[in-house]
């Protein structure tokens, strides 16, 4: 198992981490999980919560009355970047990616981040 401070790291492809517990992502490594597996995964998940709240009753919802968001403005790597190095050094076990790799790869992550919250505007 590749793990660095406790994180599991097998969900990320072609990543070794050295004896210094550092990442080497210039070694090719196979990830154990093909995307049938991932899949499979997350179907047996949403059966078993299904079945697990079968017998629940079903929520009330009541509908609200909101302003409409109409105008967006592109956001820009620079704003980007400036959030991800403001964001608290706090996880949980439960982060798909823990905190310190997210700032430590901000300059990597920033411009995709930028790039799918513009095209989802």
């Amino acid at each position: 198992m590749h793990s660095i401070h406790g994180y599991n790291l097998n969900f990320l492809p072609n990543v070794e981490v050295n004896a210094r517990g550092a990442m080497d992502c210039s070694t090719q490594s196979v990830n154990p999980f093909s995307s049938s597996d991932f899949s499979s995964y997350f179907v047996d998940k949403v059966e078993s919560i299904q079945q697990s709240t079968a017998d629940a009753s079903k929520p009330i919802l009541t509908s609200r009355s909101a302003n409409a968001l109409e105008n967006f403005e592109l956001v820009t790597v620079d704003e980007v970047m400036k959030l991800l190095n403001s964001v608290s050094a706090k996880q949980c076990a439960l982060d798909p990616v823990p905190t310190w790799l997210v700032k430590q790869c901000a300059d990597v992550l920033a411009p995709v981040i930028t790039s799918m919250a513009n095209i989802s505007l």
